[in-house]
């Protein structure tokens, strides 16, 4: 059923509104097509995801309005990637680093977790401000946190007061699986990754639907371009911790509209949005699985020769959302836990 949704406005760098009431995510549908011819063609290895990866960008695209999408994994050996490489604003995924820092200058759990599990807007721009009082240069900061995860982000100018629009930072997908593969090797991570595994019920879909995933996801319409977009990054839990094929993989996604005239609201690119996040996730945790099975992926399970300040030699492999798989098988003020509003929402 539809609902209806009221804007705060713009304010700071990000604006946020807040929704009459929930909305139910929609049932994932299947996007199988080239994928599975791939898989069926008989091309093993890595090569053999990759192409199974571009057919799931274009069964996407197809399905979905000649969406932008890409699709980046992550595992011991590298990163693995199709489509889009995820230009454009992060929106609140990047609300996972800065939350992460500011626990380091001494922020609260629960500004944490309302930014985190919720996607409060307030609650992270009052992470971005502890950070940012507390750090000679807030980004910089941010920035080592991020190097902790193999990771790098692109950020805007600050304005004349020294603010940054922080949801406009430009984190590339590839970047953003790396970082998810490595979560666990970053210092101070195990609020944020704990958060990430308890999304709020409305924002369950896509990655953050999976069971063993801690996930952010992020939407927004950028009105000087006319794109919409959805992003999501998380860290799927694979395998029994006392086995050898334990540990984390990396995925990144992102979806972008360039041509609002397919939709009759932004509400309604929300929803093909979501859609199309539940179709990829849902292809990608049995390829992932199937990869795992045939010894093709490799679950991070060190954290050897990565950049790190604090990090230590060994990740924590804890699964915020029950037992792992086998190995068989921006400163955005103004939010609420209820269901933020895809028309101008930035979150």
């Amino acid at each position: 059923m539809k609902k209806s949704f009221l804007c705060a406005g713009l304010i700071l760098p990000l604006a946020a509104c807040s929704p009459a009431q929930e909305q139910p995510s929609d049932a994932p549908a299947a996007a199988a097509g080239a994928s599975a011819a791939a898989s069926a063609s008989g091309e093993s290895g890595r090569a053999g995801i990759e192409r199974r990866l571009d057919g799931l960008v274009a069964d996407l695209v197809k399905e979905h309005h000649g969406a932008e999408v890409g699709i980046a994994l992550t595992d011991a050996q590298g990163t693995l990637a199709a489509g889009a490489p995820g230009k454009g604003p992060a929106w609140s995924t990047i609300k996972v680093p800065i939350a992460i820092t500011a626990l380091r200058d001494g922020a609260t759990t629960d500004l944490v977790d309302a930014a985190i599990t919720e996607s409060d807007n307030d609650a992270a721009y009052a992470l971005w401000s502890k950070v940012k009082w507390s750090e000679d240069n807030a980004t910089a900061a941010i920035d080592e946190v991020l190097a902790e995860g193999g990771s790098k982000a692109t950020w805007q100018k600050p304005d004349a007061n020294g603010d940054v629009s922080f949801g406009y930072a430009e984190w590339l997908i590839k970047d953003q699986a790396t970082f998810a593969a490595h979560l666990n090797c970053v210092a101070d991570h195990k609020q944020v990754s704990r958060a990430m595994g308890d999304i709020v019920e409305w924002q369950q879909y896509g990655l953050t639907a999976l069971d063993n995933t801690r996930a952010k996801g992020g939407w927004g319409f950028d009105e000087d371009s006319g794109r919409y977009t959805q992003r999501q990054f998380g860290v799927l839990d694979v395998g029994d911790t006392k086995s050898d094929a334990h540990g984390s993989i990396g995925i990144a996604l992102t979806v972008v509209y360039n041509d609002m005239d397919d939709f009759g609201s932004e509400q309604d690119a929300y929803d093909d949005a979501v859609k199309a996040l539940d179709d990829a996730a849902g292809d990608l945790k049995d390829m992932i699985s199937e990869g795992i099975d045939d010894g093709t992926l490799t679950p991070v399970h060190d954290c050897d020769g990565l950049p790190r300040a604090h990090a230590t030699s060994a990740p924590d492999h804890a699964s915020e959302k029950g037992a792992s798989v086998s190995a068989a098988t921006s400163s955005e003020p103004a939010s609420s836990s209820r269901r933020p509003a895809a028309n101008s929402a930035r979150n």
